[in-house]
């Protein structure tokens, strides 16, 4: 996604000349770890910035697929890749002042404690260090998914159990910022397409979000699942998403917002 681009590219504008540390929370199956570390690889007529990359998640599946990934893409010379599994808001595996740079991309919004996430991130960040957050502000992808799922039952069948739009409204995030004494230094949004493939695979990717109502439908009806890919396939092509001379799903409109935030240096308390 673009987003791990713009964020990695961030991330290394901002960090020391050479040996410097970065903590990847909720990475998901490895991003940003896995761009930024490439990024900084491969930087034309450059030294490597990153000495180390922590990548953690919560779910030890996603940890050991970001492993593989990172694993594959290699090798990283003279960079250590760390993998932890653990909690957005529990970081107590690592000191204070660890760290110049941490990064959560599409973390935030599923952490139980936001606020006690943010208060870790500055805990964890050495003086004059970096947080990079991305959350989603407007998402095509799950609203499309609503529209389908509220046809297929008849009704408007409420929010889904995995919600991505958590941080959706305006100073969310700033407000555990602010809360936890970090700086913001800058707001940045994107707008870009979703590229799903297939018209099937646009409708399995959906089942992400929509898959446990679903399968409720299913029980009611065993010809749900079969109308729920009638219905994504006639939309799709309804609002021109779709393009047959290369069998692809683009669905537009997905605004992620992109907050750097800085802890203060000491003399600056």
């Amino acid at each position: 996604q673009p987003i791990f681009d713009a964020m990695s590219t961030a991330v290394l504008q901002r960090l020391p000349p050479s040996g410097s540390s970065v903590l990847d929370i909720s990475s998901g199956p490895g991003e940003p770890t896995l761009t930024l570390a490439k990024m900084d690889r491969d930087r034309p007529g450059s030294s490597p910035k990153i000495a180390q990359i922590v990548c953690t998640d919560y779910q030890e599946a996603m940890k050991q697929k970001a492993q593989t990934r990172v694993e594959a893409a290699g090798p990283f010379h003279q960079l250590e890749m760390v993998f932890e599994t653990t909690s957005g808001d529990n970081l107590d595996k690592w000191h204070a002042e660890e760290f110049d740079a941490v990064t959560m991309s599409y973390g935030l919004m599923f952490i139980p404690d936001k606020q006690k996430s943010l208060q870790e991130v500055y805990r964890v960040l050495k003086p004059g260090g970096f947080a990079y957050i991305s959350v989603w502000k407007a998402l095509s992808f799950q609203t499309f998914a609503h529209e389908v799922m509220n046809e297929l039952a008849g009704e408007d069948l409420g929010e889904f159990a995995i919600n991505p739009m958590a941080l959706k409204e305006e100073n969310a995030v700033e407000k555990f910022a602010k809360h936890a004494a970090l700086q913001i230094v800058k707001d940045d949004r994107l707008n870009y397409s979703f590229k799903l493939g297939s018209l099937r695979d646009t409708a399995d990717s959906l089942t992400i979000l929509a898959g446990e109502q679903l399968k409720k439908l299913e029980a009611k009806n065993k010809d749900a699942k079969t109308k729920y890919y009638n219905i994504v396939e006639r939309e799709v092509k309804k609002r021109g998403w779709y393009d047959a001379s290369a069998d692809t799903v683009a669905l537009p409109s997905n605004v992620p917002q992109l907050l750097i935030l800085r802890k203060p240096l000491h003399e600056e308390l």
